[in-house]
């Protein structure tokens, strides 16, 4: 019990102390603002102030995100189709009008011809909830080949692109609010630099945003249509273009190889009819060689130049 009491009687004394010593450390203007030592930490500068409220916003934005429901998820949806038609150019004026009757546009169209068949392809910018209903709707343009789409989640990037946003407002309207206040030069040149920040930064974040809903928002579809080619085995029409295509592949060979083959059948010659005056000047010079050979080793010979060799005086 002693203690009991001797704790509860100590409670004012403590609180007493801690008043004189917070009394001590700071002091109260006659504004009432707070202050410490010789610094007014009411005259803070705008741009650190300015940090402040940023730093107090993202934290609201991340605890209310934190707390808030699950968002929509944002998907990009794209995807690739390929038709066989007998008309392909046809097809293709058919399949825009449809695209813009359920509010889509064309992106990118081109019609042209490979080995005399008529081949044609169209990209489209189709609303997200009719993506599924035009790519299972291609068979009444002729036989879907092959089909494929590919889902992209961008979910986090929104959430996170929005609560950016979010605080970059939230901040440049306490900036404009400090320009307002400002009372010297100083605090308006540093709001202003602040704010100017800010404001490209929100414009940048804002420009992202809206291309990542577009993308959400517009499903994107690149179809093919192209002829039904014979595939079922030889066709004497197709015999005949891949032997006119090698021969014109061929040519051109021989077109581009003819430089380097005349210098090669000049240097061919050339080696030739070098080897060949070399042959004959070997030709033409053995049997002198032979002779001379023979006459040197004839007994005869011999004996008629020692018998000069002794007659010499």
């Amino acid at each position: 019990m002693k203690s009991t009491s001797i704790r509860a009687a100590s409670l004012p004394v403590i609180a007493a102390l801690t008043l004189v010593l917070a009394g001590c450390g700071s002091s109260s203007g006659a504004d009432g603002t707070a202050s410490y030592g010789n610094v007014d930490m009411g005259a803070a500068m705008p741009s650190e102030q300015a940090a402040a409220d940023m730093g107090a916003v993202t934290e609201q934005a991340l605890s209310a995100e934190a707390g808030s429901p699950a968002v929509n998820a944002s998907i990009i949806v794209s995807g690739d189709a390929t038709v066989i038609t007998g008309n392909p150019r046809d097809a293709a004026a058919k399949f825009t009008e449809q695209i813009l009757e359920v509010g889509g546009r064309i992106e990118w169209s081109s019609t042209s011809e490979y080995d005399s068949q008529p081949y044609a392809s169209v990209t489209a910018r189709i609303p997200a909830d009719k993506f599924d209903e035009v790519l299972a709707g291609l068979d009444q343009y002729g036989t879907v080949q092959n089909t494929s789409t590919f889902n992209e989640d961008v979910t986090q990037q929104v959430t996170d692109l929005d609560a950016r946003i979010k605080v970059l407002e939230d901040s440049i309207t306490r900036l404009q609010n400090l320009m307002d206040q400002a009372t010297s030069v100083d605090e308006l040149i540093a709001a202003e630099s602040g704010l100017t920040q800010r404001q490209a930064e929100l414009d940048s974040l804002t420009a992202q945003l809206e291309w990542l809903d577009s993308q959400v928002s517009m499903s994107t579809l690149n179809v093919s249509f192209s002829t039904d080619v014979d595939s079922t085995g030889f066709s004497l029409g197709k015999a005949w273009q891949i032997f006119l295509k090698s021969l014109e592949v061929v040519g051109y060979g021989l077109l581009v190889a003819l430089p380097w083959l005349v210098i090669a059948a000049i240097i061919f010659l050339l080696v030739r009819w070098i080897l060949a005056k070399r042959r004959a000047k070997l030709a033409a010079g053995t049997p002198n060689a032979d002779e001379d050979d023979a006459a040197n080793n004839d007994p005869e010979t011999l004996d008629v130049e020692v018998v000069e060799a002794e007659d010499a005086p």
